[in-house]
């Protein structure tokens, strides 16, 4: 996306910021803009404008102003543009709902009384966390080119003993 572009869809996402300009025409003219944008290529630029345009309109204050289903297929199809050409990630889920509700309980162990929750602060953390971990230096998993793709791969299972040598 251009400065230029970025200067088209910016002015139209602030009614979306609150619940008192969220009109069925200011809803159409930030889903044009966007579709336009689409149209003309791929999402460039300034990826955080179009994370923005995620982020706002994904409310009900966007979702309701739509005037009929016709307008939040558009909006789908439109996101679902967004989403691919950005790359958007769990990642930039999690940090979008943390920064804007770090406090909200997003799991809740319904099991046992007194159980835990996770607020998106906490779930952010500990999945970055879990992810550094996985991606830490070391080697990459590759299954055995000679494994049969039904046959259990001895990677699988690691308290198995080893295969016998072939022959014997």
């Amino acid at each position: 996306m251009t400065a230029a572009a970025d200067q088209r869809l910016l002015p139209l996402l602030r009614p979306f910021a609150d619940d008192t300009q969220a009109t069925p025409q200011a809803a159409l003219a930030l889903l044009d803009a966007a579709e336009s944008l689409l149209a003309a290529g791929p999402p460039a630029g300034d990826r955080q404008t179009w994370l923005q345009f995620l982020s706002r309109t994904r409310h009900p204050r966007f979702l309701t102003a739509l005037p009929d289903p016709a307008a939040r297929e558009r909006w789908l199809q439109t996101v679902l543009g967004i989403i691919e050409g950005i790359g958007f990630t769990l990642a930039d889920l999690l940090d979008q709902r943390s920064a804007e509700l770090p406090d909200r309980i997003l799991l809740r162990e319904l099991e046992e009384p007194g159980a835990g929750q996770w607020n998106y602060q906490q779930v952010r953390r500990r999945v970055r966390s879990t992810a550094a971990l996985l991606l830490k230096e070391g080697p990459a998993f590759a299954p055995p080119a000679s494994s049969a793709p039904d046959a259990p791969d001895a990677q699988d299972a690691p308290d198995a003993a080893p295969s016998p040598p072939a022959g014997s």
